[in-house]
């Protein structure tokens, strides 16, 4: 499914550029999603295995989930690896509200973004998915034909 004709997808994985999805002349969208790169490591002994089902395997699975989802809809994105650059890490942990950080410690990624507006962590776009309401989530307007447009049409009716 297309989100619209003029729509230009494409993919950075860590880049720091900008990227910019256009919908017309008077509408430009760019979002940026953060993302903690996880190596993970299994470790086997003689009849020992460890499970990599853990706080990162979740982590990954959600990235997973997100990126998934971006992708196959043909949104437009950026991710930024927080692990890897300083910046982008120091860049999310300053633009998460303080009424979505966690109690203790640094929040946690998936975090997604709309340029610098703040749109919600895995959970609120897992909800809005559910809901099918993602691209009002995202901040766009929902592809014509998709369950999200026509759920909006009937509300409006």
């Amino acid at each position: 499914m297309l989100c619209h004709p003029a729509a230009q997808i494409s993919m950075s994985r860590g880049s720091a550029g900008s990227l910019r999805e256009t919908f017309g002349p008077e509408q430009s969208f760019s979002k940026f999603v953060s993302f903690h790169r996880i190596k993970m490591r299994r470790e086997v002994a003689e009849g020992l295995r460890f499970s990599c089902r853990g706080p990162r395997f979740e982590i990954k699975k959600q990235q997973q989930d997100v990126l998934g989802f971006l992708e196959a809809n043909k949104i437009e994105f950026e991710e930024k690896d927080i692990a890897a650059n300083e910046e982008n890490r120091k860049w999310m942990r300053e633009n998460v509200p303080e009424d979505s950080r966690p109690a203790s410690g640094n929040p946690l990624p998936p975090r997604l973004f709309n340029d610098s507006r703040y749109l919600g962590d895995y959970e609120a776009f897992f909800e809005a998915r559910e809901n099918n309401a993602v691209y009002a989530f995202l901040g766009l307007t929902a592809p014509p034909g998709s369950k999200e447009a026509e759920a909006l049409a009937k509300q409006q009716a």
